[in-house]
């Protein structure tokens, strides 16, 4: 699978930077769109993303319109926020992800 470079940025009224989202320990400020293949699932997009289909719940979380399908028909545009995958490795391991 490959992200076809396109990138969406949250921005402010007249211009100013992109605003800084977050999702539990993740904090991100551009995402990347894909667009989504017949019978792609989040966890599958997240572990092609990601590395990791543990991180689904952040698709699911900037995706609200296409969360309650199991399945994606395709077609679908789905932001995925890039997301600095390095964590401290004080944190206990139920707490990285």
């Amino acid at each position: 699978m490959g992200f076809d470079g396109k990138k969406w940025s949250i921005r402010q009224k007249g211009g100013a930077a992109p605003l800084e989202q977050q999702y539990r320990n993740w904090v991100w400020q551009d995402y990347n769109l894909y667009e989504a293949k017949a019978n792609d699932t989040f966890d599958d997009i997240a572990r092609k993303a990601y590395g990791d289909e543990r991180l689904y719940s952040i698709l699911l979380y900037v995706n609200p319109d296409t969360c309650d399908r199991l399945l994606l028909s395709g077609g679908e545009i789905i932001r995925i926020p890039i997301i600095n995958l390095t964590y401290s490795e004080k944190l206990p391991p139920w707490r990285r992800v």
